[in-house]
């Protein structure tokens, strides 16, 4: 699945209270971090794409990836990005099983 998709507007994504990004958006590969629904990168830090993250349909951007933000988004457990880092940190988002990447993982 590599295929582009239309630049991301600030509309909301399947219906449900969880805004994205204004961002070009491209699919990343269908792997997935510790049994979750967060999809990783199958090569370097980019676009997330546009699978479910705690039951909603977060998409997440796909630029040098940018740091989580320690706000929620809409009151739910979905954090947003608000400023460039290139690496992930190793803890996990609100004290879920979720661990995001400090690097780049492979495929």
């Amino acid at each position: 699945m590599g295929q582009k998709l239309p630049i991301w507007d600030s509309h909301w994504l399947y219906g449900t209270d969880t805004a994205y990004m204004e961002q070009p958006l491209a699919i990343w590969d269908s792997h997935w971090l510790y049994g979750t629904d967060i999809g990783y990168m199958g090569q370097t830090l980019a676009i997330w794409d546009s699978h479910c993250l705690y039951g909603t349909a977060t998409a997440y951007m796909r630029q040098p990836l940018p740091i989580w933000d320690s706000h929620c988004l809409y009151e739910t457990a979905t954090a947003y990005m608000r400023q460039p880092l290139p690496i992930w940190d190793s803890h996990c988002l609100y004290e879920t099983a979720t661990a995001y990447m400090r690097q780049p993982l492979p495929i």
